[in-house]
């Protein structure tokens, strides 16, 4: 099963607390289910990185080698300083005793600041319910987005002069 969202802040940009919240109930309601999982921050810190490669989907050895540098620590080690520094914040929880290709993604950006993405691949039922529970608890102030990126208005712009 696979599942792709985000909740949108109408407002504000993700803040950190917001972040490490949601994250930490993610990391914990997975792991009530699924003690085995694993879980890692990752971070791209390098702007040439993240403005460079980042929104490629096509895998070329640069965007392997920016891949490879982004820093890597547990969710307990977040704090204020490393989420300033960061342009892409990802948590990666993984299961490898369910299945090599379980995984579930909660991700923020620059490029889309108000925008906090989850994604699920090969997850379970039980995984699938808690991921639908965020979307239950969203706010007034917040919306349910389909977690896709959103094009930029540099590539709006090129689109609309080739119309």
């Amino acid at each position: 099963m696979e599942t792709r969202f985000s909740i949108d802040n109408r407002f504000r940009n993700i803040s950190f607390d917001q972040f490490r919240n949601t994250a930490g109930r993610l990391e914990e309601s997975l792991r009530n289910i699924h003690p085995a999982i694993i879980s890692e921050l990752l971070l791209t810190t390098n702007r040439q990185d993240y403005y460079g490669f980042g929104s490629l989907t096509i895998i070329i050895p640069e965007k392997e080698q920016a891949l490879s540098r982004r820093e890597r620590y547990p969710l307990s080690d977040l704090d204020e300083k490393l989420w300033q520094k960061s342009f892409k914040t990802d948590l990666w929880i993984k299961d490898n005793t369910l299945n090599d290709l379980y995984a579930v993604v909660l991700s923020v950006e620059e490029r889309e600041p108000k925008s906090l993405k989850f994604y699920g691949q090969y997850i379970d039922k039980k995984s699938q319910e808690i991921l639908e529970q965020f979307k239950k608890e969203t706010k007034f102030f917040q919306k349910i987005g389909d977690g896709f990126h959103k094009p930029s208005d540099f590539a709006i712009g090129y689109a609309l002069d080739y119309i």
